[in-house]
């Protein structure tokens, strides 16, 4: 719709292993006995070269729904959540390659207590699948910085396509989904308006709960 991510904010809308290597070739020094030297190692070793791994050091993730015709946005996060990254990765992009998030609805957080619970037992608790949303990516279409993913909800996967900035030390990225149209959740919807009719009722006197949520995520790595 913890820590998208502030799917995929998803909410995109799930552990990340990776640690530093680094390969260091060096000459080795012949014995001193005849006996002993070897041509294969005698010499040093040619077009050698130091590869280091990058480490995510944590992944926001931030949703935001819309209200009233006016499309008054509400955000929040997840405060629950793991995710993996690519533990082999030497470009930041590379980081993004095969991750996974896995998110416990449950800990849905927009920093009111009230809509929280509406969230988790209004919306969440009507789908098929109540606990977790899970993202998987899918590959890069890097010349226009498009990471294709894959987010399940509510027993469906659907492709999902976020546009992916990269500054120092942080990769950002954002995508826009439709509860309805692509997850089939019209029922929970449903049911999250009618708790929630007054809330969401515009100057205009109409009550409005959309079905778009825009997935933002944050990933910082050194």
């Amino acid at each position: 719709m913890k820590h998208i991510v502030t799917l995929l904010a998803i909410p995109l809308i799930f552990l990340a292993g990776c640690q530093n290597q680094s390969q260091n070739a060096g000459t080795k020094k012949p014995a001193d006995t005849p006996q002993q030297q070897s041509p294969e190692i005698s010499a040093p070793p040619q077009n050698v070269q130091n590869l280091k791994t990058l480490t995510a050091d944590s992944l926001k993730i931030r949703w935001t729904a819309y209200k009233t015709t006016a499309k008054v946005p509400v955000s929040g996060t997840f405060t629950d959540f793991t995710y993996r990254m690519n533990a082999k990765a030497t470009d930041p992009a590379a980081l993004l390659d095969k991750a996974v998030v896995s998110i416990k609805t449950a800990s849905v957080f927009s920093g009111n207590e009230a809509r929280d619970k509406i969230l988790r037992d209004a919306f969440f608790q009507m789908m098929m699948e109540t606990n977790k949303i899970e993202l998987r990516t899918a590959g890069w279409d890097k010349a226009h910085g498009i990471l294709h993913s894959v987010i399940r909800m509510n027993n469906r996967e659907v492709p999902v396509n976020f546009t992916v900035k990269q500054k120092d030390g942080l990769l950002q990225g954002d995508a826009d989904i439709d509860v309805v149209k692509q997850f089939k959740a019209g029922r929970a919807l449903y049911n999250l308006h009618t708790m929630c009719e007054d809330k969401h009722t515009g100057k205009d006197g109409v009550s409005k709960t959309w079905p778009d949520v825009h997935l933002h995520f944050d990933l910082y790595y050194h």
